[in-house]
């Protein structure tokens, strides 16, 4: 995420370029609106994949091997405040509160899913 945080082209401005390429036949204000949306989606899907990943690893660690749902989500959540905090120190970027809230829904949904999946499969 810090890598990709770290590219120009991550930008909403060059987002926004990509996509008008892409779609000349938008209006030019639509642009903004989708962009504004791709990007929320984008971090719920992002911290999604990334609170999958930190389970199964935390899963495995023995030291957070008795708590892992409160691990994963501790991890996850420092995660996004460490993300929207390193992009304030980016010029392209700008690090959002209101996004640590937005990457909050993508954890919960997978935590929600990965407990669903545990109990359905009776590994709790």
């Amino acid at each position: 995420m810090f890598l990709f945080a770290k590219c120009p082209q991550s930008s909403a401005y060059s987002m926004a370029e990509q996509l008008f390429e892409w779609f000349p036949f938008l209006a030019e204000a639509d642009i903004p609106v989708l962009v504004f949306y791709i990007r929320k989606f984008l971090h719920v899907l992002g911290y999604f994949i990334g609170t999958c990943i930190i389970f199964y690893a935390v899963k495995i660690t023995p030291v957070f091997k008795r708590a892992v749902y409160i691990s994963t989500l501790g991890l996850a959540l420092l995660l996004a405040i460490l993300d929207e905090w390193y992009q304030t120190t980016l010029p392209h970027r700008s690090g959002r509160i209101e996004d640590v809230f937005i990457d909050l829904i993508g954890i919960t949904v997978a935590l929600l899913l990965l407990k669903h999946n545990s109990k359905a499969s009776g590994f709790n």
